[in-house]
């Protein structure tokens, strides 16, 4: 999974935060040996970062159909990823792999 949403998180600001958030939980399930129920305050931080600057992306009308604002909400998609059971999973595995290869990569 980390090879396709490595390419996502380097896209634009908001998945480059996005992807900080998941790098601090998944350092968080190697020192614990399981995923946090919630974003400690530093993932928190990232997401919140991402979330202002997805706003703000939003109100500019020329970025609502540009390959940033699609990486942006792929990589939103991305920081819940750990939420999901093996079913979700796979749908949320296919529509990314499938997003991505609309945008040509």
């Amino acid at each position: 999974m980390r090879g396709t949403w490595y390419p996502v998180g380097l896209s634009n600001e908001v998945a480059f935060f996005n992807m900080l958030a998941n790098s601090q939980n998944f350092i968080f399930q190697k020192l614990n040996g399981f995923f946090p129920s919630q974003d400690d305050s530093l993932a928190l931080t990232y997401h919140y970062k991402a979330l202002r600057r997805a706003g703000e992306m939003m109100k500019e009308p020329q970025t609502h159909n540009n390959e940033a604002i699609i990486g942006a909400v792929i990589s939103f998609m991305i920081h819940h990823v750990s939420d999901f059971d093996d079913v979700n999973m796979s749908h949320h595995s296919c529509f990314l792999g499938a997003a991505w290869e609309l945008l040509g990569r």
